[in-house]
């Protein structure tokens, strides 16, 4: 699926209003503000460098591709997530024609690259958990002081625990990767 070059300034100004309207809707203050000021300095004609800055903020942890639009009791609320995610693809795809980016790549693709670096991201914080962790039993280990011992006991459960659930993190964000990953073949072989 090859994304045309759109140039209807208009209609990328009104996927961005929309998704500032969302996102204060559901109190995501620092993402509206930060779509506002894109928002305004697209207006104000530098179209390829705001489409670069919003793709970039695709990427990565914690970036525009994890938003969940929650009620006040913290539960995703469904009719707005869907609609939110159609404008936010649909804006990826605005930004990548205003980029210059090759016509090749698609919504998919950066959710490709997105989960792919919290991977990396979630991996990498495991490693230093179980780091930490065989030195707390390594200190055990050497250990005659009860207090100590006791202290780095606390200290590796604790760690344990942060261990399971990067697990389970990676476990999700990989099984999420092979699901993006088989519809993007899907699209392309159309």
């Amino acid at each position: 699926m090859e994304i045309e070059l759109k140039e209807d300034g208009y209609r990328f100004e009104v996927i961005l209003e929309k998704i500032i309207i969302l996102l204060n809707k559901h109190e995501r203050y620092p993402w509206a503000d930060c779509m506002s000021v894109f928002l305004e300095d697209f207006k104000s004609g530098l179209k390829e460098k705001i489409a670069r800055k919003i793709l970039n903020a695709y990427e990565g942890l914690g970036s525009f591709n994890s938003i969940m639009l929650r009620d006040k009791s913290g539960n995703v609320v469904k009719e707005s997530q869907d609609g939110f995610d159609e404008l936010r693809k649909e804006l990826y795809e605005h930004c990548a024609a205003y980029a210059g980016r090759c016509k090749r790549i698609n919504y998919h693709q950066c959710m490709l690259i997105s989960l792919n670096k919290e991977i990396e991201h979630q991996i990498l914080f495991l490693i230093i958990e179980i780091t930490v962790a065989y030195f707390l039993i390594k200190t055990v280990m050497d250990s005659d002081n009860n207090p100590l011992i006791f202290a780095c006991i606390i200290g590796i459960f604790i760690i344990l625990g942060f261990c399971v659930s990067h697990f389970l993190i990676i476990n999700e964000r990989i099984s999420d990767y092979f699901k993006i990953s088989r519809i993007n073949q899907n699209i392309i072989r159309k």
